[in-house]
């Protein structure tokens, strides 16, 4: 009776230890086009809030998770278009994003949840939807 006891304990621990429901898997070799929201901003009535939603809402965004961890960010906002190559890792429910650009290295950390349509990563008041682009 003790070692099934100490059998179910161990296999309940081992169970709480896994690591998250999220891997790599969800997002290796898939396109999202990215839908960014902001939230918890702080005075609503902020003229610079309502121009950042107004930018916002006109960015195109698109992200690609290649198989070998690497991928691009790309974005338009009219004419105007940037790309940054990246690397990217999913760990305990969090997605890394590393890009170079003029301005340098830039490391973020974002945490992930499950949507409708794909996921949403979030870090602080910033949340990216990510929607599954269909391949043709």
């Amino acid at each position: 009776m003790k070692i099934r006891l100490l059998l179910f304990a161990f296999a309940l621990i081992a169970t709480a230890c896994q690591s998250g429901k999220f891997s790599d898997n969800d997002f290796s070799g898939k396109t999202f086009a990215a839908k960014f929201r902001l939230d918890n901003l702080g005075k609503k009535d902020d003229p610079s809030i309502g121009i950042a939603l107004a930018m916002l809402g006109n960015m195109k965004a698109k992200y690609t998770f290649n198989d070998d961890n690497t991928g691009t960010y790309r974005a338009e906002m009219g004419s105007i278009s940037h790309e940054s190559p990246m690397k990217w890792a999913v760990r305990n429910d969090s997605l890394f994003i590393e890009t170079k650009s003029r301005e340098g290295l830039s490391k973020q950390a974002f945490a992930i949840a499950s949507s409708n349509e794909g996921y949403v990563i979030s870090q602080d008041s910033i949340k990216v939807e990510l929607v599954s682009e269909v391949k043709k």
